[in-house]
């Protein structure tokens, strides 16, 4: 699972707040790492640098193998707070989406019984 951090023009991320997004991707996405080939994680400044509440916006995409990728937004003050928000809305999606493709194969259906 190859993890990819981009910022726009607004926004300069520091080696610490790369290291902890890159960590926190790890560590919340690993037991779907063999369904999945790449992360990218993008901080824009909604505002171009004015200062405006919920400015800041955290987009996520995460592209499982063979299918479609998948993308969740956060929009917030501050980046932490967006790139938290946006990695709980990743997690949730993709054990929805993961975890009916595991229950898929092992539950029984009407027919099989």
């Amino acid at each position: 699972m190859d993890i990819h951090i981009r910022t726009d023009n607004n926004l300069d991320l520091t080696g610490q707040l790369r290291e902890r997004v890159e960590g926190d991707v790890v560590s919340a996405l690993d037991r779907f790492s063999e369904h999945l080939t790449r992360i990218d994680v993008s901080f824009r400044n909604e505002s171009a640098g004015r200062e405006t509440s919920d400015d800041i916006r955290c987009m996520i995409e995460a592209r499982p193998a063979g299918q479609e990728p998948v993308t969740v937004t956060a929009s917030t003050a501050r980046i932490p707070t967006a790139f938290a928000e946006a990695l709980d809305k990743l997690e949730t999606l993709l054990t929805h989406k993961f975890g009916r493709l595991d229950d898929k194969d092992s539950r029984e259906t009407v027919r099989g019984r």
